[in-house]
């Protein structure tokens, strides 16, 4: 039994009081990503990316490599042996409500050689001495205490 009545005419009495809705807050990632730090490096495909989220968990991922590259399993919570890359994470909370963030693995800078001086060998390729050939170049790099560290000039003999 309802009675239909006026919403602007007060129809009952009593203390006033407050509804908060808390709407579910998107989670923190706190991601830490690990490039590859040197170029011709092995394995090629040795970056990661690893989060530590907080918010409304538990938490299941989802990951995708926007080139295709391989994902050993995207439902991980982090990833290894990225190769250079854009990724991506969709992460669903447990109030079934889903993010998306986007990673890149920069690929390392490339050493490059330029050739100064060439000399021919003058053996023709004879395994007799003397072999006189050989080749000057200098290079640029990027310097990462990780890598091998290479002089700025090189000559190579045979």
């Amino acid at each position: 039994y309802y009675t239909v009545s006026n919403p602007t005419t007060p129809q009952c009495t009593g203390e006033p009081f407050t509804i908060t809705i808390t709407v579910s807050p998107s989670p923190e990632i706190n991601e830490v990503i690990t490039n590859i730090a040197c170029s011709y490096s092995d394995p090629l495909c040795g970056a990661s990316i690893e989060i530590s989220p907080v918010g409304i968990g538990p938490f299941t991922y989802s990951w995708v490599s926007i080139e295709g590259n391989p994902l050993n399993d995207p439902t991980d919570e982090d990833q290894f042996d990225l190769c250079p890359g854009t990724y991506e994470l969709t992460i669903t909370d447990a109030s079934s409500c889903s993010y998306v963030f986007e990673y890149e693995i920069v690929p390392p800078e490339p050493v490059e050689f330029t050739l100064i001086t060439q000399t021919d060998i003058s053996c023709n390729n004879v395994n007799t001495l003397p072999c006189d050939g050989s080749i000057e170049v200098s290079t640029t790099y990027f310097w990462h205490e990780q890598c091998l560290c290479i002089t700025p000039f090189h000559r190579f003999q045979k």
